[in-house]
């Protein structure tokens, strides 16, 4: 029987429903079990190969994460919105998983790698994927409302990519790699104060509330983090921000990383966590 909402059959659509990803996991129907899962952890979720070019960008997610959400909130050909494009996984997705995509990105740098690994992706020719060089604010507000059918997205973790911590210095610095977006001053990674970058991650949300359709789905990428000595559990505030946009909380999806190399922060007197997992925060327009 088919769905409203994407291209699934039933057997398709429960394994999908689980609220944990495992990076390098493309079919969810490997999941039987959690102690599947744990007992498997040293082979799959190894992190997905990244091509150079990607790894240029200093924060990224796999496509294979893209696919799985692109698979389950849309059908074939419908549109895929991306405001904070990055180096263009959600553009990759869209072209492997037949369907449009609009993304916008505020650095030239940025914009023009996606759409070099976008024509890389699409060997036909034939993918429906605009990417524009622009503020996510101004691009948002020349869509027309209720134009998209998906939001996905990995938005800015506050300043956090700004620390030159031991971890950046032995992954990004000493290849010679970036560690930030850039400094232009609409960049939401440039705002100071948290409370502030909240309030203005908010005035996008009201826009993603716009420009979807009714009962469509928005999908944000985020991880926790540690600012000096504070936890910050981001993904809460992430999802408190869309429900003040009009998005409704629907869930939360854990992606393991546990291939990520471990540092020993804190040793040997504190605790301070090593965090191996992104969320994905789901809302929807009601």
């Amino acid at each position: 029987m088919p769905t409203k909402l994407n291209d699934l059959s039933g057997k398709e659509w429960l394994p999908r429903t689980r609220s944990v990803f495992v990076d390098g996991v493309e079919n969810p129907n490997q999941l039987l079990s959690w102690e599947n899962v744990s007992a498997s952890f040293s082979v799959m979720s190894t992190a997905t190969a990244r091509p150079p070019s990607k790894k240029e960008h200093p924060a990224t997610f796999p496509e294979s994460d893209a696919r799985r959400l692109i698979k389950f909130f849309t059908k074939t050909g419908e549109s895929v919105l991306d405001p904070f494009m990055g180096a263009g996984s959600t553009a990759v997705a869209c072209v492997q998983e037949q369907r449009a995509c609009t993304g916008f990105e505020l650095y030239e740098r940025w914009a023009r790698l996606a759409r070099e690994r976008v024509r890389e992706a699409d060997k036909n020719g034939i993918a429906n994927v605009e990417i524009r060089t622009v503020d996510a604010l101004k691009g948002l507000a020349e869509l027309e409302t209720g134009s998209q059918s998906f939001i996905l997205t990995s938005p800015p973790y506050w300043s956090i990519l700004n620390k030159k911590d031991h971890k950046a210095s032995s992954e990004r610095v000493a290849n010679g790699l970036e560690t930030d977006y850039g400094k232009d001053s609409k960049d939401l990674a440039q705002i100071e104060h948290y409370g502030a970058f909240l309030a203005e991650l908010g005035t996008h949300f009201k826009q993603w509330q716009r420009v979807l359709q009714d009962k469509a789905y928005a999908a944000a990428i985020v991880s926790d983090f540690r600012h000096g000595s504070r936890y910050y559990p981001f993904h809460a505030h992430v999802g408190e921000q869309m429900e003040m946009a009009g998005l409704m909380m629907q869930g939360l999806i854990v992606i393991v990383q546990d291939s990520k190399r471990l540092y020993p922060y804190g040793f040997p007197s504190s605790y301070v966590p090593n965090i191996c997992n992104q969320f994905v925060v789901v809302g929807r327009k009601l």
